[in-house]
């Protein structure tokens, strides 16, 4: 009789790995393998939705249960306009996901968004919404209310409105939001949930100020801020128990520098900032000791280190130490800033910076 391993053992393999090529091959290695294997098979789907790749999907669904696998949907359309035909079908894919948690519809360009007509029917099972519409119109805003489930929202929806087009608690649950700065006065008037903020890029002409003080401004603790500077004097003033900032700029940006040390006097309970994407920049001795004196709960300053990993600058300390997070590159500001990372040494840092 061949020999088997236990259904938890592989189920543990298996759950380390997304790769789809992985979990084909290993679908191939036995019957039980095959089993074991096909709800992470159809557990995370990711196609671009062309007509062929749609049918195909569409087929593998109707098979009896197979639609009830699926938890993430991934649409990825980057060169030309969604057809019709392409609509209709994935129409009909997202009709039949009554189990599915997680959907993102990635459109890089505006010109290739579309009306999002498409997604009235999907069930109000969503916990994790990635999408990008041309604005954020009445289907839409529909579409979003109907998810009391949903923790994580990456909304990419330039708007004009005036007045927030969502009502009162649409989201009890909401906790990680990303939008475009035009659209963040829409979520002021929501309730305490959410807890990590992300703005997107920031268009020079559209500033939109606050309220000085909102339930929702007060429970904000990560605040996120791609590159421009405005939303860090405009938007961190207003956050009294924020403790964690993170910027992505690559470039050494003075600009930012400057803003951030005109605020942290202002951010009493401030306890970390991040440069994710800036290596640490000549002579930082006289702006380290700027932040940490504005800042009074300051405890570290980290910058992008080119061979691996991150620096951090800790009040008090002489040399910075390399540290590497546990989570996905990306998704730091997710995490905790103080339990989710390690300490490495020199040798360790060359390898990261080897397979990096």
């Amino acid at each position: 009789m061949q020999p088997t391993l236990p259904p938890e053992i592989l189920c543990s393999i298996l759950e380390c790995t997304q790769i789809t090529e992985v979990l084909l091959n290993f679908s191939l290695v036995s019957r039980q393998f095959c089993q074991v294997a096909e709800p992470y098979l159809y557990a995370n789907a990711v196609f671009h939705p062309t007509v062929a790749n749609l049918q195909c999907f569409l087929n593998a669904i109707e098979m009896p249960d197979k639609a009830l696998l699926v938890r993430d949907l991934v649409f990825v359309k980057n060169r030309h306009p969604l057809q019709p035909a392409e609509l209709h079908l994935m129409d009909k894919i997202l009709m039949k996901m009554v189990n599915l948690q997680s959907l993102r519809l990635i459109w890089p360009s505006m010109s290739f968004r579309p009306s999002l007509q498409f997604i009235q029917g999907i069930p109000s099972t969503l916990r994790h919404i990635t999408i990008s519409s041309p604005d954020l119109d009445q289907t839409l805003v529909r579409f979003l209310e109907a998810q009391p489930q949903l923790e994580t929202l990456w909304l990419d929806c330039p708007t004009a409105h005036r007045t927030s087009p969502f009502s009162a608690s649409p989201w009890p649950k909401l906790r990680y939001l990303t939008t475009d700065y035009s659209a963040l006065p829409h979520f002021f008037h929501l309730p305490a949930s959410v807890t990590h903020l992300a703005i997107l890029a920031v268009h020079f002409y559209n500033h939109p100020r606050p309220p000085r003080y909102t339930r929702f401004l007060e429970n904000i603790r990560v605040f996120l801020c791609h590159s421009s500077p405005y939303p860090l004097t405009d938007l961190v003033t207003f956050f009294p128990n924020l403790e964690w900032i993170e910027i992505r700029e690559s470039r050494i940006h003075l600009r930012v520098f400057d803003a951030l040390s005109t605020v942290l006097p202002c951010l009493p309970k401030l306890r970390g900032i991040r440069f994710a994407n800036q290596v640490v920049p000549p002579r930082p001795f006289p702006l380290l000791q700027l932040y940490f004196t504005g800042g009074a709960s300051l405890e570290f300053v980290e910058f992008y280190e080119e061979l691996g990993g991150f620096r951090r600058w800790y009040r008090q300390s002489s040399e910075p130490v390399t540290v590497r997070w546990r989570c996905l590159a990306g998704n730091e500001w997710l995490s905790d800033w103080v339990e989710d990372v390690d300490q490495i040494d020199s040798e360790e840092q060359l390898l990261d910076g080897l397979f990096y």
